[in-house]
């Protein structure tokens, strides 16, 4: 299975002023305008709190803090967030 893994600042919400869903709406409109996102069936957002080139720490993310219910991002491909 291939994931684009994305991480974000922890203090996204205040740096960006935005909500969850404009910032990943944002992030999906520019994925998807760009091959990054051509092979990538799942894309996976996370605070920096994830070492995104650990894949044992981004199971674990993805285990602990996605919301299956809540698929987020344009088209066929899920952006998920993974809250905590």
């Amino acid at each position: 299975m291939h994931w684009l893994t994305l991480a974000v600042r922890q203090d996204w919400h205040t740096a960006t002023d935005q909500s969850s869903t404009d910032l990943v709406q944002k992030i999906a409109d520019i994925i998807s305008t760009g091959k990054p996102s051509v092979n990538a069936p799942k894309i996976l957002l996370v605070e920096d709190d994830v070492d995104i080139t650990d894949l044992e720490q981004v199971v674990w993310a993805f285990a602990t803090r996605s919301h299956p219910d809540v698929n987020r991002g344009p088209g066929p491909r899920a952006l998920w967030c993974l809250d905590h």
